[in-house]
């Protein structure tokens, strides 16, 4: 029996830890995993003129919110990379308190994009899939239309594997790499 609740205490110690961040792989660009993300949607669009601002989400379980920010500035494309608090501070003052009076719903977001510029926002969602298997999954949204423009997916193994880096988040970021790799005429050219 205490065998049992120090595995359990383990478990749920380590599922509540926020991972390491890793380097990208000086020779791929990419992190270092064996996992990779599926790609559910890969529309192709001129990410370029997003290249200004991503907003990143904090993630659904509120422990990666400060690794999954420093693992999109690592990346090295957006020139800001803000949380939700971050873009609050930014429009209180550049005076945009009146145009945007909140910003933690599509609608908030497209009215900033209006009185500001286009931006995308990075975030999460959980789907069940029909043979009930939860999946994480990425998400890239124009701010402006709303529209999804990538979404990568990881499926979540809360009972033997946990949501780790290497399982979800390094294969999830691999896919973002890879979709703007392929959708930006300046990534890397910096």
């Amino acid at each position: 029996m205490r065998n049992y609740i120090l595995l359990i205490l383990f478990i749920l110690l380590t599922a509540c830890t926020e991972p390491r961040l890793a380097k990208l792989d000086v020779n791929t660009k990419t992190f270092k995993t064996e996992e990779q993300a599926i790609i559910v949607l890969n529309k192709k669009v001129n990410l370029d003129k997003f290249k200004s601002l991503i907003l990143v989400s904090e993630d659904l379980f509120g422990y990666y919110d400060a690794f999954n920010k420093q693992t999109v500035q690592q990346i090295g494309y957006f020139e800001n990379v803000v949380d939700f608090d971050e873009l609050q501070t930014f429009i209180i003052q550049n005076d945009l308190v009146d145009k945007v009076p909140e910003v933690r719903d599509r609608l908030g977001l497209h009215n900033l994009s209006k009185a500001y510029k286009p931006f995308v926002w990075l975030r999460y969602q959980i789907r069940k899939s029909e043979d009930n298997k939860h999946h994480i999954q990425l998400i890239l949204t124009d701010t402006l239309t709303a529209e999804d423009y990538f979404i990568a997916e990881t499926v979540l193994d809360n009972f033997w594997v946990g949501v780790n880096a290497r399982e979800n988040w390094y294969p999830l970021f691999n896919g973002l790499i890879d979709y703007i790799k392929n959708n930006s005429e300046t990534f890397g050219t910096n």
